[in-house]
């Protein structure tokens, strides 16, 4: 997420997980679905630097939940 702007993440975040749990009362989720995929059990990280042609460098970070 972009820390330049922590309050539209908060908003999107807040708006991610209304939707998300007014998809679950729709599908008539058992309980704890949506909790689950809410807050999932593990995150991993990563970093990856690169190097362009005209010598600059920049890192990139992925995630897989």
């Amino acid at each position: 997420m972009n820390s330049a702007h922590p309050h539209s993440d908060d908003q999107a975040l807040t708006s991610i997980e209304f939707r998300m749990r007014q998809a679950g009362e729709w599908l008539k989720l058992p309980d704890g679905v949506i909790e689950t995929l809410i807050a999932p059990r593990r995150v991993l990280e990563v970093s990856i630097p690169i190097r362009r042609d005209d010598g600059t460098r920049e890192r990139f970070t992925g995630w897989r939940v």
